[in-house]
């Protein structure tokens, strides 16, 4: 296990396509990379912006973008954190995904504590962050759910480590 962890939090103008805030976040994957990063941590809903119509999005677009930032990961050996809507059982949810340096998904979390807006378009998700990136225990939670401190607690309890908050 390392003893030290690089990590990067991007902040982001979303852009007005999907197209380009992966290019964005592939390019960011890429510098952090090039400097030593080991983690990189992108906002909520990165890949689409926030402001949009959840209603309008294409699954297809979406599942592209994601497995365009699990190329960068991969390419660039970086672990990328992302947030995306994802869909599951006919409803989008509100998703970090989690992609080690080999591109590969390793961990999917689903916004529980929904704000009003976030409710107009999503499922809430049913299970706490707990994940290892380079064999160090995290979590995360998404945006809102800071006011919830057992969302965090519980996994401390269980050795997490680190904490991404995107």
């Amino acid at each position: 296990m390392n003893t030290q962890m690089k990590v990067a939090a991007v902040q982001m103008k979303f852009r007005r396509t999907i197209r380009e805030n992966v290019a964005f976040i592939e390019h960011q994957t890429a510098e952090f990379a090039r400097k030593g990063g080991d983690a990189i941590l992108f906002p909520e809903t990165a890949v689409t912006g926030y402001n949009i119509n959840f209603h309008e999005l294409d699954p297809k677009a979406v599942e592209a973008g994601l497995q365009a930032v699990a190329g960068a990961a991969h390419e660039h050996r970086c672990n990328v954190l992302v947030g995306s809507p994802t869909r599951a059982h006919g409803r989008w949810l509100n998703s970090l995904l989690v992609f080690d340096r080999r591109g590969r998904e390793v961990f999917r979390y689903h916004k529980i504590q929904l704000t009003p807006r976030d409710a107009a378009f999503f499922a809430p998700g049913n299970a706490l962050a707990f994940f290892r990136l380079d064999g160090v225990p995290c979590t995360a939670i998404i945006c809102h759910e800071r006011r919830y401190p057992e969302l965090v607690r519980l996994p401390v309890m269980m050795g997490a480590q680190i904490l991404f908050h995107p």
